[in-house]
């Protein structure tokens, strides 16, 4: 016969299961079973896990919160022409391309980080609005028409002129040069292939492209003549060469203009 259990009271059932006291000293030979071990080893397999929704709702705000800076990134190959449409000129005559950095003006932090990280990105200034006091595009309409900046207006010579690319800046090179070959009875192109680097600081002077051996390089067919400014980087290697097209390094618009009419 089963002794009763001191501690339950009269006419009740013994428990089944008694709690642990927890003023009790842990047992020295108590070994955890096996499911209590498989237990232990998934809470340790899961906690590096367990930061990645913190990560990914970091990574979601960052992707929205906008930063006060412009990212200039890798330039495209671009035909003048079809980005920029000159009302009241003749048919368009450049044959040639330029390089057109892209740049994000609004962009987000996780778009500033990356421009950080990433060697093929920057942070630049923001691009002039004004070329030596005056809008590049009105400039280039001007200069197109023999009309020197400040001497006229480009709306009473009876041509305009629209960027229709808004990740196209004005203040490029090879737009200007387009609309000067559109505007002027000389032929610039004179049936050669035309790369145009770089663009125009608010000094009037030519912005050296990032990496011009890349964009000939990717240039198909091959140009015969590569417009730049004077001492870019990697200028030196784009030649002359035996068969390699003819490089005018450049210091301005006007210098340009008077190198291809040449």
């Amino acid at each position: 016969m089963t002794e009763p259990d001191p501690e339950t009271p009269p006419g009740r059932r013994p428990r089944a299961f008694q709690l642990a006291d927890p003023t009790a000293a842990p047992d020295p030979d108590w070994t955890p079973g096996r499911a209590e071990q498989l237990a232990r080893r998934l809470a340790r397999a899961a906690r590096p896990w367990m930061a990645l929704p913190a990560a990914a709702a970091l990574l979601a705000i960052a992707a929205v919160v906008p930063v006060s800076a412009t990212i200039e990134y890798p330039g495209d190959l671009l035909v003048a022409t079809d980005h920029v449409t000159v009302e009241g000129a003749r048919d368009p005559g450049i044959s040639g391309t330029y390089l057109q950095p892209r740049r994000n003006a609004s962009p987000s932090a996780l778009d500033w980080m990356l421009a950080v990280a990433l060697p093929d990105r920057a942070l630049v200034a923001t691009e002039p609005t004004a070329v030596n006091g005056f809008d590049p595009i009105e400039s280039a309409l001007l200069i197109g028409k023999g009309v020197a900046p400040g001497r006229g207006s480009a709306i009473n010579l009876g041509v305009a002129a629209t960027v229709r690319d808004p990740g196209v800046t004005a203040a490029s090179l090879g737009l200007s040069v387009a609309i000067f070959d559109q505007l002027s009875s000389v032929d610039l192109a004179g049936g050669r292939r035309i790369l145009v680097l770089g663009g125009l600081d608010a000094n009037g002077r030519v912005a050296c492209a990032a990496d011009p051996l890349a964009a000939l390089t990717a240039a198909a067919p091959p140009v015969d003549v590569v417009v730049l400014g004077e001492d870019c980087e990697g200028a030196p290697a784009l030649g002359p060469a035996e068969g390699g097209p003819r490089v005018l390094a450049v210091p301005s618009l006007p210098d340009a203009l008077g190198e291809l009419s040449g």
